[in-house]
């Protein structure tokens, strides 16, 4: 009972610590950040993202049209905004790491973390995907820790609201369904083969990849929806930015096949465990790919809640996580002493 009453605690303590970082701020931010801009369309000032006050002002996407409005019942304060989006992205994750972590702290450090950082970058900042990430979120908690009467509707309208609410949205669900529906019975040996191969793609291949997906994203620009997502390949507006270095990619592979070995033949069937080895395998051959981790922010943070292994608390796994986590903290170091971050 002591126990459970530490971990809750350390639960309590987590979620107060992550909340402070995403209302501890005045929404101005610079560099490759939306969040500001996001905000000032909220308030009604100039934000390439259009204008709520304007006829025909907004033409992105409805549910996040929606999300402001609700939020403008309140006064137009920056506080306003920036505590809704922190409620808002907060509650549902908080809710999946209460139920599925078995190590809530671990997780929580998982999401500041992660890809350099990136992972609660995004969480943080890239409000209509988060929003259609957020509805997501809801529908898995539902359909995995609740039984109330008519849950697969409910399921299937906040799937339905998630794939209005971003056009990345479309990717998502196609790789979510694939993965929930699809067993792949796959020994620890073979996932290795498979970790160790994605990082020689995303490592060597980089060039040939960019250019088939350019091709394929070209030929599907005819639809609006996905051109949103694919006009940044095409155009090639983020040539220039290399995610894809072996500092970036090798502590990645490191932590995917720590957690493999830790890992029971049980735990690999897991949902949960699933999307996040998935999330890590897809990264790794296509980090190069830029916003491609984007796509696959719904995977991370799933992982992070519910992938942790039963046996954390044993001494020869926690020394395995203990020798990779020093290099993901210096490798957080860096990217949260950046001005631009």
């Amino acid at each position: 009972g002591s126990y459970k009453k530490d971990i809750n605690n350390v639960f309590v303590i987590c979620c107060m610590l992550i909340f402070f970082v995403m209302v501890g701020h005045n929404g101005i931010f610079y560099g490759m950040n939306d969040y500001t801009p996001y905000m000032n369309l909220f308030l009604g000032k100039d934000s390439m993202y259009g204008d709520l006050d304007v006829k025909d002002g907004y033409t992105l996407e409805l549910p996040f049209y929606y999300f402001n409005k609700i939020l403008r019942i309140f006064p137009r304060l920056p506080i306003v905004y920036i505590w809704g989006i922190a409620i808002t992205f907060c509650v549902p994750l908080f809710m999946i790491i209460k139920k599925e972590s078995v190590n809530p702290a671990f997780s929580f450090l998982l999401l500041m973390l992660v890809k350099r950082t990136g992972v609660f970058f995004y969480f943080m900042t890239i409000h209509r995907q988060m929003l259609a990430t957020t509805f997501f979120l809801w529908a898995y908690y539902i359909f995995e820790h609740t039984n109330i009467k008519y849950k697969k509707y409910y399921v299937l309208i906040l799937l339905l609201l998630g794939l209005f609410s971003h056009s990345s949205s479309y990717f998502v669900l196609i790789i979510a369904l694939i993965v929930y529906f699809i067993k792949l019975p796959l020994s620890k040996k073979t996932l290795y083969t498979i970790v160790l191969s994605s990082l020689c793609i995303g490592l060597f291949i980089q060039n040939t990849i960019i250019n088939n997906l350019t091709i394929l994203f070209g030929m599907l620009n005819n639809n609006e929806e996905v051109y949103r997502s694919t006009h940044y390949l095409v155009s090639g507006d983020f040539n220039d930015v290399q995610s894809n270095s072996l500092f970036a990619l090798l502590p990645m592979a490191f932590l995917v096949c720590a957690f493999i070995h830790s890992y029971t033949e049980k735990e690999l069937n897991k949902k949960s465990v699933k999307y996040w080895l998935v999330a890590f395998i897809i990264y790794l051959n296509l980090a190069t790919l830029f916003l491609i981790d984007r796509a696959l922010l719904l995977f991370f943070l799933i992982g992070l809640a519910g992938a942790i292994p039963q046996n954390i608390y044993q001494y020869k796994i926690k020394r395995i996580f203990i020798f990779i986590m020093p290099i993901y903290l210096y490798l957080a170091y860096r990217a949260y002493s950046n001005p631009d971050y």
